[in-house]
């Protein structure tokens, strides 16, 4: 086993493989532009160190730009604009009191694309908001910021649309992986009909 591999094969097992991923990383952050293509490989390959996060979906998702000498700037205009929306509708007398803040981050990425409806309490429960919804309620322990939530979000609710309409392909191609690396997952999946459950509610 080389040492490299058995280095990280040390820190898996006794729960530090995060160092050398840690350091990976930083060294990638380092580069100006950072290459994002190497960061896509990266995820694909490592578990991503909670400190970092945020700031590798913000660049891979565009929210922020590949050069840090620019990032200060970047997360301002952005902070700016997320403010504006969140001060709009108290504006419209949203009241924040009676919705979660994955509701209201929905509403304002409704109010940006020009779909906000009056009766947005029943707007919330359109289908895509409610992806937009989960997906907020899942980062929100990522995100640094209220601001990086609603973006973050955004991005990822973004990728979900422009995959919809392969689900049915990237569900089939899930569950051939899953019978060849773990069969028993693969039997329960498909005992509780989960990925079917799942095509079935998305289309």
């Amino acid at each position: 086993m080389e040492e490299r591999n058995f280095r990280s094969y040390y820190y898996e097992k006794v729960g530090f493989r995060v160092v050398e991923e840690k350091k990976s990383l930083d060294i990638l952050f380092k580069e100006s532009p950072i290459d994002k293509k190497k960061l896509t490989h990266f995820t694909l390959r490592f578990t991503v160190p909670n400190t970092h996060r945020n700031a590798l979906y913000c660049i891979l998702l565009g929210i922020l730009p590949t050069y840090q000498k620019l990032w200060t700037f970047v997360k301002h205009q952005r902070k700016q604009h997320f403010e504006d929306l969140h001060h709009t509708l108290r504006l419209l007398q949203v009241n924040n009191q009676q919705i979660s803040k994955p509701q209201l981050y929905a509403l304002m990425k409704s109010l940006e694309s020009g779909n906000l409806k009056l009766n947005y309490q029943h707007q919330l429960g359109s289908h895509d908001n409610l992806i937009f919804i989960r997906i907020c309620e899942a980062l929100v322990r990522i995100a640094e910021s209220e601001s990086d939530l609603y973006w973050i979000s955004k991005g990822f609710f973004q990728l979900f649309l422009s995959f919809r309409p392969y689900l049915r392909t990237l569900a089939a191609y899930t569950d051939k992986v899953m019978l060849k690396e773990d069969e028993k997952l693969y039997q329960y999946v498909n005992i509780k009909e989960l990925l079917a459950a799942f095509i079935a509610k998305h289309f």
